[in-house]
């Protein structure tokens, strides 16, 4: 339904499909993979962590891994205790679930592995952390598996050429906010552009969004760094400390412009 939606709304819009650019030739022009050189006046990187807009047009950051994989998968039969997230957290692991309703819940899995994948069955990984993670764990399969990789990039803009969501900023996902931040990018930049010549809308929306992104980081960054504690170290101060900072950085996200 998404999908068909999506489509009837850009009706109007030409749309290319399996083409990317083979090379930036200048302020307002690309050539494509399939041989075309195209011309533009706003030129959007919204392709992902290994954007090609980003290396191949701003000369930009390549993605750094953070030492980390992730799992995610949905799992049915949900018996958890309430209709709240819970995060387990073990030494160089954690698991988070996340009611969805009728049962079904959705898991997010880490494993701390340097640069290499955990050998083996991830699941295997788990075992300790008992009932109920066990049943939802049969039903994960080999889960969405994915590598964290992070976005280190000093700028979003460059002449007419702008980056938005994990092309710009791929991050730790500890503070869940990767699709809320590329979705705000996405409604900023539209504002920006509707409202401002593109020269001067492209620089008001990177002054715009830096700060905010700039703060998600740091968050993302701190909270990866409490589970690195040793776990009575970290045991503790999640129970002292755990509810409000979560709480307290919710309340900022809403708080920042």
């Amino acid at each position: 339904m998404a999908t068909c939606s999506l489509r009837a709304a850009t009706a109007d819009v030409p749309i290319r499909l399996g083409t990317t650019i083979a090379a930036h030739l200048s302020d307002r022009a690309v050539r494509l993979s399939d041989g075309l050189v195209e011309h533009y006046d706003v030129l959007v990187g919204s392709d992902g962590v290994h954007s090609v807009v980003r290396t191949a047009g701003l000369g930009g950051a390549e993605p750094r891994p953070t030492g980390r994989w992730c799992w995610r998968f949905i799992a049915n039969g949900w018996d958890g205790e309430d209709d709240t997230w819970h995060a387990r957290l073990a030494p160089g692991r954690s698991l988070l679930t996340v009611p969805l309703g009728e049962r079904a819940v959705y898991c997010y899995a880490d494993i701390a592995t340097g640069n290499g994948r955990p050998p083996g069955d991830w699941r295997r990984y788990f075992d300790d952390f008992g009932k109920p993670i066990a049943e939802l764990l049969d039903q994960a399969g080999q889960g969405y598996a994915a590598q964290i990789m992070e976005v280190d990039q000093p700028y979003a803009v460059l002449g007419r050429m702008v980056l938005v969501g994990d092309a710009a900023h791929a991050m730790s996902p500890s503070m869940a906010q990767g699709v809320g931040l590329a979705v705000e990018d996405a409604l900023v930049l539209t504002e920006t552009l509707s409202s401002l010549p593109a020269y001067e809308a492209l620089a008001a929306y990177e002054q715009r969004r830096a700060p905010r992104i700039a703060w998600v980081r740091a968050q993302a960054h701190r909270r990866d760094s409490t589970r690195a504690l040793s776990p009575a170290v970290r045991d503790r101060v999640l129970r002292l400390t755990g509810r409000r900072l979560a709480v307290a950085g919710q309340r900022a996200l809403l708080a920042m412009p």
